[in-house]
């Protein structure tokens, strides 16, 4: 098992997507109600717009084995604004 911490890159977005839906759907759903989870993880995303915002901060990904099992992402001026590992 090989793990890696490294940038994120524009290829990632469908696997941090997927990081991030099913922490939320399969990790956090019985923490929020039903009508927030479908907020936050709605059954589809445009993966360009997903893209955007990943791109715009600083935003690390760890892989094991070459996939994706978290990724973080940290504004300009330090903020950890997102952090989710995949279950």
């Amino acid at each position: 098992m090989t793990a890696i911490v490294r940038t994120y890159e524009p290829q990632d977005a469908e696997p941090t997507w997927d990081a991030y839906f099913r922490a939320i759907r399969d990790t956090a759903s019985n923490d929020y109600s039903p009508d927030q989870v479908t907020a936050w993880a709605p059954e589809s995303v445009d993966l360009a717009e997903w893209n955007e915002p990943r791109l715009a901060a600083h935003t690390i990904v760890a892989t094991i084995d070459r996939r994706v099992v978290e990724f973080s992402d940290v504004t300009d001026d330090g903020l950890l604004d997102m952090l989710f590992v995949a279950p």
